[in-house]
């Protein structure tokens, strides 16, 4: 069971000194690193997931590590930022001026369909094979259509400046 941040604070950090509580934000930050390599891993979702999911508990844990800095703040620490968390913060900070994505799914022989997302005057989204174009409504979880700051919102929720520069598809094969 996962607990709401001020639970954290009261039952972790409550009437701690800034090294301890230093200690605790270090402890949250590997866990986070913890939870997203076993989310970002090629063969995560093979086995049954445990509840609270990794999902679940990546997202409290950052509510805890936000909540952890405070504290910090609150015994008269100033919080620096890791490199990681620097560039996650700039990519946060310049979302606005995402114009346009481009992503495409499909395969060598298959062929494939490009998604496109333009984000200058509003939301314009369609998939394009080839010339031709094909518009797309894209719907929030209301079944609502998103307007341009419901999707920039719905993308700062995917934490995209903590991702890798790059991902591979290799999956090792464990010897028994």
């Amino acid at each position: 069971m996962m607990i709401s941040p001020e639970g954290y604070y009261e039952e972790y950090l409550k009437g701690k000194t800034k090294e301890q509580i230093m200690t605790a934000i270090r402890g949250l930050k590997q866990e986070i690193g913890r939870l997203k390599n076993t989310m970002e891993s090629p063969d995560y979702g093979q086995e049954e997931i445990v509840h609270p999911s990794e999902d679940t508990r990546l997202h409290w844990t950052r509510e805890y590590l936000e909540r952890a800095k405070q504290a910090y703040a609150e015994v008269g620490g100033t919080y620096t930022l890791s490199k990681s968390e620097e560039k996650a913060a700039d990519f946060d900070s310049n979302m606005d001026f995402i114009s346009k994505i481009i992503f495409s799914i499909g395969g060598y022989f298959g062929g494939y369909r490009s998604y496109v997302i333009e984000l200058s005057d509003g939301l314009r989204a369609y998939t394009k094979l080839w010339e031709d174009e094909e518009p797309l409504v894209l719907l929030d979880e209301d079944d609502e259509p998103f307007t341009k700051e419901t999707f920039i919102a719905a993308l700062a929720d995917l934490h995209i400046g903590e991702w890798r520069r790059r991902y591979s598809t290799l999956v090792l094969l464990h010897s028994m």
